[in-house]
């Protein structure tokens, strides 16, 4: 089941994508190296640009943690899938769970969250103007991959507070266990 998950994640950012190739109506042509003269350009418009830059990297960043923890949760599914039968080890199977569909299903939420920011900044950016790069637009795109990154953190909030509640359980039980055993 859990390559049937992966693939639904996959067709999902795909889908997400496609929507949002169909539906943009700016211009997208960004004329970074070859059409713009750096030196006539106006410092905050550089410096936005320099912003979205180092903003987008946070975000890859972010993205290759995420792909590291879904990694280390696939190669655990089996011992994950194991714990949840278990009734002694039940909270880190929900631990595992938990990780596993947050790290593999937050990718969708972040391709969703830069298409549709990106949908806008082309609704929004004047048609006709050079490849569509107006502040209105670049703060738009750093809100967007802001957003983005940040995603993460907004969406585990919640789910550390219960995945906290579960291995104090799980370490009681564990410790429980150990006690017996050493007996």
């Amino acid at each position: 089941i859990i390559p049937q998950l992966i693939e639904l994640n996959n067709t999902l950012c795909a889908g997400s994508f496609q929507v949002f190739l169909h539906t943009g109506t700016g211009n997208f042509n960004v004329p970074f190296f070859g059409g713009v003269n750096w030196f006539q350009q106006p410092l905050t418009w550089s410096l936005f640009v320099l912003i979205d830059f180092v903003v987008a990297l946070l975000l890859s960043l972010s993205l290759l943690v995420r792909m590291a923890l879904f990694l280390v949760c696939y190669i655990l599914a089996p011992v994950g899938i194991l714990f949840l039968g278990s009734d002694a080890f039940r909270a880190w199977g929900r631990l595992w769970c938990r990780l596993f569909f947050f790290s593999l299903f937050i990718q969708f939420l972040q391709v969703l969250v830069v298409t549709i920011g990106s949908a806008f900044a082309t609704s929004v950016a004047t048609v006709g103007s050079e490849g569509s790069l107006t502040p209105t637009t670049l703060l738009v795109g750093i809100a967007t991959l802001y957003l983005a990154f940040k995603l993460p953190q907004l969406l585990m909030q919640p789910i550390v507070g219960a995945i906290y509640g579960d291995a104090q359980q799980g370490a009681s039980l564990l410790g429980t266990v150990m006690t017996i055993l050493a007996a």
